[in-house]
C-alpha cells in the first residue's frame, strides 16, 4: 500500500488560521466555493458555507448561522440559555401545542402585542381602570336617593378578584 499526499496550502486558507495555527485541524478548506470545516482552539470546531455556520465553541455554546454578517439569522445554545435573532420574523408553527413555561414571561413589543383568540374583534382591558370606573358608577347609584348604603359598591368589590389576573400585568 502506498500513501502520497499534495502539501500546498491555499493563501486564503494561511491568512486564516495564522493567529490561531497550533493544533488546528483542517478536514475541508476551498476558498472558491466559500466552503471550510476546520478546528481551531480559540473557536472550536466550525463548518461554515457560503456565509451560513455551525459552529460548537471551546465552551460548548453551539450556535447555528444563516446568512451574511449580523443581519443573518441564529439560533445559539448556551449554558441554560437558547437565544433566537431573526431579522424579520421568528414562525413557531405546530399542529400540536407549543407551551412556554417560565417563573416570569416577558413579551416586548415596539408597536402592538398581539394575541388572537375565539373572539377576533376584541381587545384588552385595562382592569384597574375598568374596576375604577365601575367603582365610580357604583357609588354613583349607592349615592341616589335612597340611599343604598354601599350595597352596589360592596357587591362589585365582589367581582374584583375575577375581574383582575395579577399573574398578567403591564409593565415599561
Amino acid at each position: 500500500m502506498e500513501w502520497v499526499a499534495v502539501n500546498s496550502l491555499d493563501a486564503d486558507l494561511i491568512n486564516e488560521i495564522k493567529g490561531d495555527y497550533e493544533g488546528t485541524h483542517v478536514l475541508l478548506y476551498d476558498s472558491a466555493v466559500n466552503v471550510s470545516i476546520k478546528y481551531q482552539h480559540t473557536t472550536g470546531l466550525t463548518l461554515y458555507y457560503q456565509g451560513s455556520f455551525i459552529q460548537i465553541a471551546p465552551d460548548n455554546t453551539i450556535t447555528l448561522h444563516y446568512g451574511e454578517g449580523a443581519t443573518g439569522t441564529q439560533i445559539q445554545l448556551s449554558d441554560g440559555r437558547v437565544d433566537i435573532q431573526g431579522s424579520s420574523e421568528i414562525n413557531l408553527t405546530t399542529s400540536g401545542n407549543i407551551n412556554l413555561e417560565a417563573d416570569n414571561i416577558i413579551l416586548n413589543a415596539k408597536s402592538s402585542t398581539q394575541i388572537k383568540g375565539k373572539a377576533p374583534a376584541e381587545t384588552a382591558v385595562n382592569g384597574v381602570k375598568l374596576i375604577s370606573a365601575l367603582m365610580d358608577l357604583a357609588w354613583a347609584i349607592d349615592n341616589k336617593i335612597p340611599n343604598t348604603c354601599g350595597q352596589t359598591a360592596t357587591k362589585l368589590n365582589g367581582y374584583k378578584e375575577a375581574i383582575l389576573n395579577q399573574n398578567i400585568q403591564y409593565f415599561k
